[in-house]
């Protein structure tokens, strides 16, 4: 078996499953999200107490962003891969890089939802201390109070118990902000995450610029995959999951097999791929290799033609002969020229 046909048997192999792993990890991602907003309160104070009060959810997100991390190593695998069998250029040695990036960022959300259940235990068990002092918190509630009146008021009501009431909450939030910035987990969490964070941009960034090179990607989603590498970068990992959605919808639609790419270096190859049998429908899977060309020709009937791979040249013309049934002698003019690449 040939190279490219062990590419296709591979890619065709694998790429349902790819697809579910793909699906399942961005269900997880917006599940683990929804999750984790239930504990955002109004300040980190509060956010601790919610966190403390519900540490089983809290564990239980942080598993499920794991998971979903674990699973997008599956798509990111199967990209590098597809585009290793295509390319002479693309270097196998990067592999471990793109499997740690994922790796990386599940053993990062194990570590931060840890370090938050550390934090909310010892804020709840009073072993951070506030260092804004009362005055400090004073001085900041009436600024907040000359410059939105009413909404200060609508919060803390009116009077100078009003000001008393929101420098105590200022100090509880510093408070917490300590207890979250002490956790013996939280520096860890961001060294790995900050390490899954950039082998997870340079996946991104090198798998989809061999993969727009190779034809696996168009143009516009294989550059929208390069941004997102450096969007990655930014803390803008949300937004990636939009590329994962097409790109799991793109490897569930690989339904062409090894045969359907057949080609032959003396002409151009027609592989059926279906046909109807009442001649109402068939489908074709035609095969050029570089500098092939067919003559000049119309299909008589409706048709819709699309590149799964590479480049292709389509030249149009226009028939200039009165007489439309004429199989030769026919006078043409040229039209337009369309380069379609993929």
């Amino acid at each position: 078996m040939s190279d490219r046909r062990r590419a296709l048997a591979w890619e065709a192999r694998w790429s349902l499953r790819t697809a579910i792993a793909t699906f399942a990890a961005i269900a997880f991602l917006i599940a683990a999200a929804v999750i984790a907003n239930s504990f955002s309160g109004g300040g980190e104070a509060e956010s601790l107490l919610e966190i403390d009060r519900h540490g089983g959810s809290v564990t239980f997100a942080s598993i499920l962003q794991a998971i979903s991390f674990v699973l997008l190593a599956a798509p990111l695998v199967y990209l590098f891969r597809a585009g290793l069998l295509r390319s002479d250029r693309m270097r196998s040695q990067f592999l471990p890089l793109v499997v740690v990036a994922p790796l990386a960022l599940a053993a990062g959300a194990l570590l931060t939802g840890a370090a938050a259940k550390e934090a909310a235990s010892d804020f709840v068990a009073g072993k951070s201390h506030a260092t804004l002092t009362v005055k400090e918190a004073s001085s900041k509630c009436r600024s907040e109070r000359k410059d939105d009146a009413k909404g200060f008021q609508g919060e803390f009501g009116k009077g100078e118990g009003a000001v008393s009431d929101c420098a105590a909450e200022k100090r509880e939030d510093d408070s917490a902000t300590h207890a979250i910035d002490d956790a013996s987990l939280r520096a860890p969490a961001k060294v790995i995450e900050l390490v899954g964070g950039l082998a997870l941009a340079f996946a991104l960034v090198y798998c989809s610029l061999h993969a727009l090179r190779t034809g696996l990607l168009t143009r516009f989603w294989g550059s929208l995959g390069i941004a997102l590498g450096v969007a990655v970068l930014l803390g803008l990992l949300p937004i990636a999951l939009i590329w994962f959605a097409y790109l799991g919808l793109l490897i569930a639609g690989s339904f062409l097999e090894p045969q359907h790419y057949r080609s032959d270096p003396g002409s151009y190859a027609r592989n059926l791929v279906y046909d109807a049998g009442d001649e109402s429908l068939s489908l074709y899977s035609i095969v050029w290799l570089p500098g092939q060309w067919t003559p000049v020709h119309d299909h008589g009937s409706w048709g819709v033609v699309g590149v799964v791979e590479g480049v292709l040249e389509e030249r149009s013309y226009v028939r200039l002969s009165p007489d439309r049934g004429a199989d030769s002698d026919i006078d043409l003019a040229r039209g337009g020229t369309v380069l379609t690449v993929r």
